[in-house]
């Protein structure tokens, strides 16, 4: 599993690419105030991704624009 752990505004980000449970491959973040806090959520995901498919609550973009046009 590829991934990477970086510094943004209040505080750090990282990403671990996942297998979804219909194949597709995606980064999944997580986002913590220190870098220790961050890791430990990147490693916890990185297991899960070496472990099977992991469920990402990423929308679809037609999901995202059917959403986002409703509220016009």
């Amino acid at each position: 599993m590829e991934g990477s752990i970086y510094p943004v505004p209040g505080g750090y980000r990282g990403y671990v690419w996942v297998t979804n449970p219909d194949g597709t491959r995606r980064g999944k973040y997580v986002k913590a105030m220190t870098y220790e806090e961050a890791f430990a959520k990147w490693r916890h995901l990185h297991t899960q991704a070496q472990r099977g498919p992991v469920p990402s609550r990423t929308p679809r973009l037609n999901e995202f624009l059917e959403y986002w046009l409703g509220k016009w």
